[in-house]
Formats: C-alpha cells, structure tokens, sequence
C-alpha cells in the first residue's frame, strides 16, 4: 500500500477535484465535508471509515477552472509550502475546453505541446516534495471517440502516461475506466456537460485511485 500511517495526502487539480470544498485549504472537521462533494470527499470518507488507524490527513487543493498553467503559479504555496507525504495529480480538462468554448480568446488556449512542457514541470516539481505522487489522467465522459476535445483529453492522457512511465510516477486512467462505464449508459446519464462527475463517476475514479496505490476496498 502505497499509504502509512499519520501521511499527509494532497490532492490537486481543478473543479473536478475543487468540487464546492472548504476554501482556502480543503481540510478540516470531517462531519463538515471540508473536502468537497466529489472524489476526493468520497476518498476521505472511505479512509476514515475503513482505515482510521492509518489517521490519513486528506488535504484538498482543487480550484475550479484550473489549467495546468494555474497549477504552475501556485504549486508553491499550495503544494510545498502543505508538505505532503502523497500527491495526487489530475488536470487538463479546462486546459482542452478553453480551445472549443472559448475560440476566439486565445489568450487562455494551451496546446499540446505547451501541456506536455506544463505537465513535465509539474511532475518534476512533485517529485521534488516526495517520491510518492499520482497522476490521474484527464477525461471527458463522451462515447463519440471522433469528437475533437476528447481526442485532445486523450492525447494529454497519452502524455501524463508517457510522463509517469519516465519518472516511475503512479498513473492512473480515468479515461479508460469511464469508457467503461459508457458501454452501460448513455454520457448524460453521467454527467450534464461530460466534464464534471455524477455519484458513479466518482465513486470509478476512487475504486481506479485506490487499486492503483493498493488500497483493499473489501477490508
């Protein structure tokens, strides 16, 4: 298992990971949800159900509408200045979205190849807070595998792939695992604007975030 005992673990990212938390550090009182509504509340809720004596400090550092160049800026404060034991990484939808919702502004548009040099920055950056890290790809809940954004989420999943295979980083691919899910239903069934999660999307990323770190989910 990836985790030990009294580990701090940060989870980073954008509104997927945000998910309505407790601003500004997404941690404290359990009974409050100071974590959000999303997956990493439900990752919160599981460790402190099934493995309290492990007294994991889940921390929460999503912030809604994020791209990779935003997690840059404020990796300091946010990440090293926190002192995590474990980082989860999950980031690019809004770096693909902003180049098909909002064409003519350019200005927040991040290509692949400016995602690829962002995404290296930031593993390396990880790695420099501690040797245990997690990227989770980025994903689009759509069948249509022809779409242009999800082929632009599938090529920075390739990327975070590649990257964690270079660095011995963990990877995770969410993508994969909610392709999965629509051989069952209908996109809209999951989510209203194939970005943010409905229950059952969450509930794919923690069982795929805990057999990737070795977390027994039937203790």
């Amino acid at each position: 298992m990836l985790l030990k005992k009294n580990d701090r673990l940060l989870f980073f990212g954008d509104s997927v990971t945000d998910a309505d938390r407790q601003k500004p550090d997404g941690e404290g009182i359990a009974v409050f949800n100071p974590w959000g509504s999303g997956y990493v509340g439900k990752i919160a809720g599981f460790l402190g159900g099934l493995y309290p004596e492990l007294e994991i400090r889940v921390v929460n550092k999503g912030i809604s509408g994020n791209q990779t160049r935003h997690l840059l800026e404020r990796f300091e404060t946010d990440v090293k200045n926190a002192k995590p034991n474990v980082i989860v990484m999950m980031i690019g939808a809004n770096d693909a979205w902003r180049c098909f919702d909002e064409p003519e502004n350019k200005i927040n548009h991040v290509s692949i190849e400016e995602y690829r040099q962002n995404m290296i920055n930031l593993a390396d950056l990880c790695l420099g807070v501690t040797d245990r890290v997690v990227i989770m790809s980025p994903y689009m809940i759509e069948s249509n595998m022809q779409d242009e954004m999800v082929k632009m989420i599938c090529a920075e999943r390739d990327i975070c792939r590649e990257i964690c295979e270079e660095r011995n980083i963990i990877f995770v691919d969410t993508m994969a695992g909610i392709q999965e899910l629509l051989e069952v239903h209908h996109p809209y069934f999951y989510s209203w604007d194939r970005i943010h999660p409905s229950s059952s999307v969450q509930f794919k990323i923690l069982s795929m975030f805990f057999k990737a770190i070795g977390i027994d989910m039937n203790k």
